[in-house]
């Protein structure tokens, strides 16, 4: 049951939503550095930055099940049920708002450090 919700996860990050949130952004936060300019992105009320923001999830969810696929690492995070690719933005956002420590994490690091604390797989 874990693979399925797993490869369900990997299979929304690679689909396409649509919904702004909230606050505006820095054209320099799309360099996407931290983790805090991931929040900063995926959380502005700005259409561009959230076009940007389910490109980065859908370029992530799809390294994620390239590599599930191959047996190359072991599930992190398992979403049952499988959120929208627009709760997930909101999920991480939330998340980082509350996790502030982890915003200096490279951006890759601290969002599946979200994702697996968020909907984590169980044993």
């Amino acid at each position: 049951m874990r693979g399925w919700r797993t490869a369900a996860l990997a299979a929304i990050l690679v689909t396409a939503a649509g919904g702004a949130l909230a606050a505006p952004i820095a054209p320099d936060a799309f360099r996407m550095r931290t983790f805090s300019d991931l929040v900063a992105v995926c959380g502005a009320d700005s259409e561009d930055a959230a076009q940007f923001c389910r490109g980065w999830l859908v370029g992530n969810g799809s390294l994620y099940a390239t590599l599930l696929r191959a047996g190359a690492i072991q599930p992190w995070a398992c979403a049952d049920p499988v959120p929208t690719l627009d709760d997930i933005r909101r999920a991480i956002v939330a998340w980082g708002e509350t996790n502030p420590q982890t915003g200096s994490e490279s951006a890759v690091d601290g969002f599946w450090r979200a994702a697996a604390s968020i909907w984590p797989c169980k044993q």
